[in-house]
C-alpha cells in the first residue's frame, strides 16, 4: 500500500513539474559569474526546443543576484546574466521578437541572503512564457464601416439606393419618434449594406438564427434620425427594401436581435405559404430541402417571386432563407486554436457563415451541421496591436476536431484574407447614391 501511494506522489510530482516547465524554467549560477554550467545550458535548451515552434509564445527574461557585494554592481550582474540566457535561446531557434528582458539585481529573493543555500537560489535567471494578452473583440472596431447618409422629407415618399444596390423606399407619414409623434420634417437615413463574406466577417456578423442556419441575400443596418433622435416606424407601415440579389426565391426577413453578449436573426414574418416542417426537414410539393445537393424548392409558373421584402422594423435587417436538413444528416464540429480567437466557419457553396455556439478557452464548438458540406475555417485576433490568422479548407465530417495555428500577419495581408473568401458569382455595385423624393 505505501508502494503504491509512493508511486502515485511520484508520478503527480512527475506530470506538475513537466506542467510547471512549460510556464517557467530557472537557471542558477555561480558567485559573481554569468556563464552557465553545461547542465543549466541541457535544461534551457530543452525548454527552447519545447517552444520555438510556436512563434506566438512571448518570453519575459528576469535576472536576479544575492545580495552580496555593492547593490549597482548587483544589478549590473543580473543584466549580464539575463543577456547570457537571451543569446543561448537566440542561437535556440527563440526569436529575438519573442523575448522581453527585465533585470532587477538584489531586489525579490527567493532565498534567505543569511545563509549559503539561500544565496543560491537567488543567482538565478527565470524565463517565463507570457500569457498573450488577446483582443479578439478589438479587431472588429478597425474594421467599422462608414454608413452612407441620405437626407429626406418625412411627410415625403422616399426612395434611397446604396452604393452596392440597395433600394429602400419609405412611405411618408410613417415615421414616429419616442412620443409617438409623427415626424414630417427633415431627417437623416444612415445605410450600412453587408453582402460579401469579407464584410459580413469584419462586421461580427453571422447568419444564425437560434441555431438554425440561414443562407443570406444581403443584410443592412439603417437608422433613421430626426434632430439627432432615432426613429422608428408606425405599427401599421412598412419600408420596401429590394436587395442586390437576383436569388430572391423564399427569401424572407430576419431582424437582428441582442441576447445577452450574442446577436440572433430573428424571422419577422414568414411570407411563404403552407410551409410544413416534418423530421427537421422543410418539405413543399413534395421536394425536400437537403444540403447534400442543396437542392431548392422551385416556383409555380404562374408564380411571380418578389423582388422586394418588407419590414416594420429599423436597424438591422436580413435577407434569408432557412436552410435545413433531416437530423441524420447533420454532426458537429470541434475546432481548437493556439490562441484564444475569434473562429468562424465559411461556407464554399451556401452563403453562409456560422460562429460557434459554445467556446471554452481555446476551443470551439460549431453544431447542426451538414455533413459533406466544403467549408473553410478562420480564426483570427489582435495581440498588443497586431492582428493574427490561421484558415483552413476542409470537407465537414462526422464529429471531426480541427485544429488552427494562427501566426501574425499584416493587417494588408488580413484584408486579403478575408477577401479571398468573397463569393466570386457576387455583383459590384458601383452605381453613384441617389435619392428619389415624390
Amino acid at each position: 500500500m505505501k508502494k503504491t501511494k509512493f508511486l502515485f506522489t511520484a508520478i503527480l510530482l512527475t506530470l506538475f513539474s513537466q506542467i510547471f516547465a512549460q510556464i517557467q524554467e530557472v537557471i542558477y549560477f555561480d558567485k559573481n559569474s554569468f556563464l552557465m554550467n553545461e547542465s543549466e545550458k541541457i535544461n534551457l535548451e530543452k525548454f527552447a526546443n519545447a517552444i520555438k515552434s510556436d512563434e506566438n509564445k512571448k518570453l519575459e527574461i528576469k535576472g536576479f543576484s544575492d545580495s552580496d557585494g555593492d547593490t549597482k554592481m548587483n544589478l549590473q550582474l543580473s543584466k549580464k546574466r539575463v543577456q547570457a540566457v537571451h543569446d543561448f535561446l537566440l542561437v535556440h531557434g527563440i526569436k529575438k521578437d519573442q523575448i522581453k528582458l527585465s533585470y532587477f539585481g538584489e531586489e525579490n529573493p527567493v532565498g534567505d541572503n543569511q545563509i549559503e543555500e539561500g544565496k543560491q537560489k537567488n543567482r538565478r535567471v527565470e524565463v517565463d512564457i507570457l500569457n498573450p494578452k488577446s483582443d479578439k473583440l478589438a479587431i472588429y472596431s478597425r474594421f467599422k464601416k462608414k454608413p452612407q447618409i441620405f437626407t429626406a422629407v418625412a411627410k415625403e415618399n422616399v426612395e434611397i439606393k446604396g452604393n452596392e444596390g440597395t433600394v429602400i423606399k419609405i412611405p411618408k407619414y410613417s415615421l414616429i419618434n419616442s412620443k409617438n409623434k409623427t415626424v414630417i420634417g427633415e431627417v437623416k437615413i444612415f445605410l450600412e449594406e453587408y453582402y460579401t463574406n469579407s464584410d459580413i466577417i469584419k462586421a461580427n456578423l453571422h447568419t444564425l438564427s437560434d441555431r438554425n442556419i440561414l443562407e443570406t441575400g444581403g443584410m443592412i443596418h439603417i437608422v433613421i434620425k430626426y434632430k439627432n433622435e432615432e426613429l422608428k416606424l408606425k405599427k401599421d407601415k412598412e419600408i420596401e427594401i429590394e436587395f442586390a440579389t437576383d436569388d430572391m426565391e423564399r427569401m424572407e426577413i430576419f431582424v437582428g436581435e441582442t441576447k445577452g453578449e450574442k446577436f440572433n436573426w430573428k424571422l419577422e414574418k414568414s411570407k411563404i405559404p403552407e410551409l410544413s416542417r416534418r423530421n427537421n426537414s422543410i418539405e413543399m410539393e413534395g421536394d425536400i430541402i437537403s444540403f447534400d445537393t442543396i437542392k431548392r424548392i422551385q416556383p409555380q409558373q404562374n408564380n411571380i417571386v418578389n423582388k422586394y421584402l418588407t419590414s416594420n422594423n429599423l436597424f438591422w435587417i436580413n435577407c434569408d432563407r432557412f436552410l435545413n436538413a433531416k437530423k441524420e444528416d447533420l454532426t458537429d464540429l470541434k475546432v481548437r486554436t493556439n490562441i484564444s480567437a475569434e473562429v468562424k466557419l465559411v461556407f464554399k457553396k451556401i452563403n453562409s457563415i456560422m460562429p460557434p455556439v459554445n467556446f471554452q478557452s481555446e476551443l470551439y464548438e460549431f453544431i447542426n451541421l451538414p455533413k459533406q458540406s466544403k467549408t473553410t475555417i478562420i480564426a483570427f485576433t489582435e495581440i498588443d496591436g497586431e492582428p493574427y490568422y490561421a484558415s483552413k479548407e476542409i470537407t465537414i465530417g462526422e464529429m471531426q476536431t480541427e485544429n488552427l495555428n494562427l501566426v501574425k500577419i499584416t493587417w494588408e495581408g488580413l484584408e486579403k484574407e478575408f477577401k479571398i473568401l468573397d463569393n466570386p458569382n457576387r455583383k459590384n455595385y458601383n452605381e453613384q447614391n441617389n435619392i428619389i423624393i415624390e
